[in-house]
């Protein structure tokens, strides 16, 4: 970092390439420096590099595979399906599972196999800079517009689910993945789905009333799927236009309304104030959740303490047969999984009180993560039917197989004679592509509203995917009960830091959640009088500057305990950036979008209504 500042700062130009998730060069210039500590933009052409799109300057650079593009935090990027756990691969040791997320194309399209350093870029072809760049040949900044995303509409006159018409809606999907929702909902093949039935138009989800209006068609139980489902939320800072509370944590009591206005005033939609009062919401959610557990758990033992008395065996086999933590809560649970002794040796009492030392409590400690890890594996893309992985197969729908792997061989062609290739249409022909949403050519189709079954397990949004192999659909709901992990053992960092969470609280630990703004969740135990970092994806215990380690440049990392002791009121919420980055604070700052006391305000009246709220639900 020391060196990239020192080449900016002497004029030098650095170029590396970003790229989208399929392989795409982003639209972007190049930026340079200007001599006076500014920076100047100009074109770049990019020689090679699939389609001539654009390559962009950074004064950055990162390991290959790092992660870059920002999801909804607990909630990152789809590329699993369901199945049953049992033939679902783990992770390699060596490599984060999060970085394994990474699609094929954009694996491949940051490396070169036949050029390390200089990838596909003719340097003698490059533009020459002599000093400053005149004014007139500066690329413009673009201003803020509309960002328009295809919408549309599709009528059927039978429905797989349901008598009689059906009506289907997409949201920034591509054509392609569309028709085959379309199939998947009706039957009709895909080939033989009229385009001129499809109604498409653009609409702008910066628009309040857009947003509203896409939100009551996906709570109206409609049969929408959608690319995203951040428009779904309801900031604190939308109060106004919403009539009142919004999902996602605005402040509803009245003691509040003082300390939260001053601070939502000129507030921006998703800022940080947003997002921290949603994420504190979340946690809410969490605890809710561990009553409603604890509740069930009381009332289960009660009903199995009344068939003792009328049936030992009966009682017996039901209470052997609980397998989703119900009888006796989730400290039941890792005593029949885990084994008595071993969980008996994490119980806090245990082993905060026990003489032995700092390493061997850490051996117990990873010897848990790891069984966590095994027992809950990552989920990518495996097919619920065939358990087909179209990461194992590192395979790309055949229209977007623009570049050759390491073998020179299209990426996924040996799937390209797949059965279900009749039924994944090539991308639109060239007239259309202008006007289509880009396909990443993955087997992921979107987001759609849970079933009631799912609904139970309080899942908010069901990820949908089409098999590469057999071309059935999968369903991966991605739920907020710890229950309904345990029982499918399906997730990713979301619902693993919620259950790694609960398990240290059944535990009798002191455990808070940890968000990472960039796309990433985990927990910290307090130990040895200090929180201590525990990442169940990544079965890694004290090792803060693991998530640098994979490239990322942290903006907020923020975390949240639920606890009510008064003398921590003021640590409920603490932004604990500075331990998980070896950047110093001025770095961090620059970083950030947000003014200081903007986030300091954020915090303290954040603070103030999750110790409300938490006392609601724990007292």
């Amino acid at each position: 970092n020391s060196n990239m500042s020192r080449y900016y700062r002497q004029g030098v130009l650095l170029v590396t390439v970003a790229v989208a998730s399929a392989g795409a060069f982003v639209p972007a210039a190049a930026v340079v420096s200007s001599g006076s500590g500014g920076r100047r933009r100009f074109p770049w052409d990019c020689r090679g590099g699939g389609g001539g799109g654009r390559i962009m300057a950074s004064v950055v650079s990162r390991p290959r595979g790092a992660t870059t593009a920002s999801e909804e935090v607990g909630q990152d990027r789809p590329s699993s399906v369901e199945n049953d756990g049992s033939n679902e691969d783990t992770s390699s040791s060596s490599e984060s599972v999060h970085l394994q997320l990474q699609s094929p194309a954009m694996m491949a399209s940051m490396r070169d196999p036949n050029n390390e350093e200089g990838g596909d870029i003719d340097w003698d072809d490059t533009v020459k800079i002599d000093g400053d760049v005149p004014e007139s040949e500066l690329e413009e900044e673009p201003e803020d517009g509309p960002t328009l995303t295809k919408f549309r509409t599709y009528h059927s006159a039978a429905s797989l689910f349901s008598d009689g018409a059906a009506t289907i809606y997409s949201l920034g999907l591509p054509l392609r993945k569309f028709k085959i929702f379309i199939h998947s909902n009706t039957g009709i093949k895909v080939a033989n789905i009229d385009e001129e039935q499809i109604v498409t138009e653009d609409v702008d989800l910066k628009d309040s009333a857009v947003r509203k209006r896409m939100r009551d068609l996906w709570h109206s139980g409609a049969n929408i799927i959608t690319d995203r489902t951040e428009f779904l939320a309801v900031y604190e800072s939308e109060r106004d236009e919403s009539g009142g509370r919004g999902k996602s944590g605005a402040v509803d009591s009245a003691d509040e309304e003082s300390s939260a206005s001053s601070s939502t005033a000129n507030r921006q939609r998703g800022g940080f104030p947003d997002l921290l009062s949603m994420y504190a919401d979340r946690l809410v959610g969490i605890i809710e959740d561990e009553n409603d557990e604890d509740a069930a758990s009381a009332e289960k033992a009660r009903q199995i303490q009344k068939m003792m008395l009328r049936n030992m065996t009966e009682a017996s086999a039901m209470e052997r047969n609980l397998k989703d933590g119900v009888s006796g809560g989730l400290l039941g649970y890792l005593r029949r999984e885990y084994g008595e002794v071993e969980t008996d040796g994490l119980l806090a009492d245990n082993l905060l009180a026990s003489s032995t030392t700092k390493e061997e409590k850490y051996a117990l400690l990873q010897k848990f993560l790891d069984w966590f890890r095994d027992r809950f594996p990552y989920y990518y893309d495996r097919c619920s039917h065939c358990g087909a992985s179209a990461k194992d197969d590192n395979y790309l729908h055949p229209s977007c197989r623009a570049t050759p792997n390491d073998n020179g061989e299209s990426r996924g062609s040996d799937n390209s004679d797949s059965d279900s290739d009749e039924d994944c249409p090539p991308a639109s022909n060239e007239k259309n592509q202008e006007d289509d949403e880009k396909d990443d050519g993955t087997t992921f189709l979107g987001y759609i509203y849970p079933n009631e079954k799912e609904r139970r397990g309080k899942a908010g949004r069901t990820e949908v995917y089409c098999c590469h192999k057999c071309g059935a659909i999968s369903r991966f709901p991605r739920y907020n009960s710890a229950s309904s992990v345990l029982r499918s053992r399906r997730g990713r960092c979301g619902e693993y830091s919620m259950l790694i969470l609960r398990f240290f609280r059944a535990l009798g630990h002191e455990a808070r959640w940890v968000v990472d703004w960039s796309d990433h969740v985990w927990a910290e135990i307090r130990l040895f009088d200090g929180w201590i970092h525990v990442d169940p994806c990544e079965a890694a215990i004290d090792n803060p500057l693991l998530y640098e380690s994979w490239g990322k440049k942290q903006t907020y990392i923020v975390a949240f305990h639920p606890s009510l002791d008064s003398s921590q009121a003021d640590r409920s919420i603490e932004d604990v950036t500075a331990i998980y980055t070896s950047d110093n604070t001025t770095v961090i700052e620059e970083r950030r979008e947000d003014p200081a006391d903007l986030i300091e305000t954020s915090l303290v009246d954040t603070r103030k209504v999750l110790q409300t709220k938490l006392r609601e639900v724990m007292c």
